[in-house]
This record gives C-alpha cells, structure tokens and sequence, in this order.
C-alpha cells in the first residue's frame, strides 16, 4: 500500500544523512522519481535542484530545527552512520543520539514513518552474523555496535512507524534495481550490497506500508555461479 497524500504518487520525503555516499543516491533517485525532497544537513552542499530543500541543522542533538523540517513530509529516512572503530576510535557514537532527536522531531511534526539504515550483525541481526562479524562487535567495534542496539531500543519504545534495514559492506556501482528487503532476518543473500541498491529499499520501504516496526535485512543480487 503506498503511504502520502499526493494523488499523484508523489511524496515528500526528509532525509538525514543526505550529504553522505548513499544519502546522496537517495537524494538523487527520490528526485528522478518526481518526489519532493528536503536534506537535513550540517553542510549545504547538495546541488540546486527544483524539487530539493536544504535545511541546515545538527541531526543528533537539534529536535527543534528537525521538528520544523519535519512538517509535512510523509516520511523520514535516516541514511546517516557512525564512523567506525576500525578508522576512528574516538570519533563519537552518534546514531543512539540521532534516534531520540528523530524520534521527538516526529512526534512535534506530526510525522508517523520512518526508514533507519543501521548495518548488519547489530541489534535483532547478531546472533546471525558470521563469526568474524560477531568477534568485531565483542571487541573492536563494541562501541559501535551498542550504539546501533540503543538506537534500535530508542525507536522500538516509541510510537513511531518505524523499519530498521540491516545492510552488509557498502559498495559503489550502479543500481541493479534487484536488492530485497527480508523481515525473515537471515543472512543477506549477498553480503556486499551496493549503495545504490540500498537506497533504492530505503525509498521503497519508506513510501509504502512494508515492514512496520520491523528490522529488515537489506540484500544485494546475489553473486552468480
């Protein structure tokens, strides 16, 4: 079923994250569809677009401007992420945060769906990780992990209709238009996936009814004999 208003199919969509690799691909394939955008960023260095907003603000801690920037869209998607242990160990986590501003933004606009990107192995995907996966979220990427497990239990307690979509490792490349999205909660079919197809479901999954207060796992093509 497709969620909005427009009679026309198009939506209004927020997206947080938007300057970011696969924030810009959802950017990007939103206004090629038609939709109207507005990008929540720090910096406002998206290009000129007709059918794009930017609103600059901080999307961790400032529910006030994101409230506003929240009116009137359909639906929120968060493509932002952590930078991680392995790169920087002292770089703060910040999606817990982020997901208690989205949340009390929401609730001020008026805004019931949101899509959050989080990667594979946290929070309901752990105990499917493959080993190494699940070693990485004991030790080096502890912090990490337990930040992506409290943005999770942050959007689980809140009346939000919300869908958390685990992907793998991120890759560049073109869109297949072939990547799914699983509540099934198995190992993804492909674990690479590219960013192109990860946006692709977040936009699929944002504008319909799918997997409401559901974790999802995000696949890619998988790769062929």
């Amino acid at each position: 079923m497709t969620r909005g208003s427009g009679s026309d199919g198009l939506r209004r969509i927020l997206v947080l994250g938007a300057t970011g690799a696969t924030g810009r691909e959802v950017v990007d394939q939103a206004l090629a569809a038609g939709h109207h955008v507005t990008a929540f960023v720090r910096r406002p260095v998206l290009p000129a677009h007709p059918m794009l907003d930017t609103v600059v603000g901080d999307p961790v801690d400032d529910v006030a401007a994101l409230a506003v920037a929240a009116k009137g869209q359909d639906a929120v998607i968060s493509a932002l992420g952590n930078t991680l242990a392995l790169r920087d160990g002292r770089h703060p986590k910040i999606l817990a945060r982020a997901a208690r501003t989205l949340v009390g933004a929401a609730a001020d606009a008026g805004v019931a769906r949101a899509v959050v990107m989080l990667s594979y192995g946290s929070a309901a995907t752990a105990p499917l990780a493959p080993p190494l996966i699940r070693l990485l979220g004991k030790t080096v990427l502890r912090k990490d992990f337990d930040d992506l497990a409290r943005a999770v239990r942050v959007l689980e307690s809140s009346t939000l209709d919300w869908t958390v979509c685990h992907f793998g490792a991120l890759v560049d490349g073109p869109r297949t238009g072939l990547a799914t999205a699983s509540a099934a909660l198995t190992r993804p079919a492909a674990y690479r996936i590219r960013r192109a197809d990860l946006a692709e479901v977040l936009l699929r999954v944002a504008l319909t009814d799918a997997h409401p207060k559901r974790s999802v796992v995000v696949s890619g093509p998988a790769a062929r004999s």
